[in-house]
């Protein structure tokens, strides 16, 4: 999901018809009136069932989605969602997704990471030209230097670099070398092992600085402060500052990657497949949002 310039939010999402069938995938605009978000268009996908990220181009009005099933990039008109290209298949494609997509700084080039649909093997970075709104492909795809585990490679612009991350590594692309600078160590791994998440995940209360921790066991801590832009290895004081997960108050069971959530013991309605991914609790402990992979509930 993400936003616009003038808070609309554009949303892909697919789901299953409970016979484990995958329905056709949706891209969605919303608006918020009120308290809610209202939907406001909405488009289906052609190039894949199964959408997974979404990037916006402001610049030339364009947005681009990648694929959990296909390797394929569609771009759209943002204001219409009319589908205007879609990226053509080359040779080894077949087997190949497109999970993460991204754009340029100055809204020229698009690139997405292209990977086995299992997440398992060589992943990819592809790029295209985009003049006139019309996708013209560049240099060769690029091999990232990670290893063949299974992780989906993700893609940011920030103040005009592209960062590539993934569980095993991150870095940033040289335009120039047309290669990823990776960090000194990047064999780490940013990880939260179940069970630990109150150690190994911080925030501020206003949520504009988050603290992870780097390489198996979470031996070195980073903040990422999202105002400034800005990652760096956070000193005892500064993490002291950041607070832990609350994850009882309400007391809220069973949402870890599951498909039946409970609150006070009772199971929270979610629909065949669906399973909880994450949970955020107010302040002041009176609200809740449950995030599942389909939506966010409240």
């Amino acid at each position: 999901a993400i936003f616009d310039e003038i808070g609309r939010l554009y949303t892909v999402a697919y789901g299953y018809d409970g016979s484990d069938h995958v329905m056709d995938g949706v891209l969605n605009v919303l608006v918020r009136e009120g308290d809610a978000f209202i939907q406001k268009r909405i488009a289906r996908t052609r190039s894949g069932r199964e959408p997974y990220s979404i990037a916006i181009n402001g610049k030339k009005r364009l947005l681009a989605i990648g694929f959990s099933d296909s390797a394929s990039v569609e771009i759209y008109d943002m204001d219409t969602l009319a589908l205007l290209h879609a990226t053509p298949l080359s040779d080894g494609d077949r087997e190949r997704s497109s999970a993460g997509v991204s754009w340029s700084g100055d809204g020229e080039t698009l690139f997405a990471t292209l990977s086995p649909k299992d997440d398992f093997g060589p992943k990819w970075l592809r790029s295209w030209y985009v003049a006139d709104r019309k996708p013209k492909l560049l240099s060769p795809d690029i091999k990232l230097d990670l290893p063949p585990l299974g992780s989906t490679v993700q893609l940011l612009t920030c103040k005009g670099q592209l960062f590539v991350g993934a569980n095993e590594g991150f870095g940033l692309f040289d335009p120039v070398t047309k290669s990823v600078k990776w960090e000194e160590n990047k064999r780490s791994i940013f990880t939260v092992q179940k069970g630990d998440m109150e150690n190994h995940l911080r925030a501020s209360m206003d949520g504009s600085r988050i603290a992870i921790r780097q390489e198996h066991g979470g031996k070195t801590p980073y903040i990422f402060d999202l105002q400034a832009e800005r990652l760096f290895q956070g000193t005892s004081a500064e993490l002291s500052e950041l607070y832990g997960l609350d994850r009882t108050s309400p007391p809220i069971t069973d949402w870890e990657f599951s498909p039946a959530p409970k609150l006070n013991g009772k199971p929270l309605p979610l629909e065949s497949y669906e399973n909880a991914m994450s949970l955020a609790i107010s302040p002041d402990q009176s609200r809740f949002i449950l995030g599942t992979e389909w939506r966010l509930h409240s």
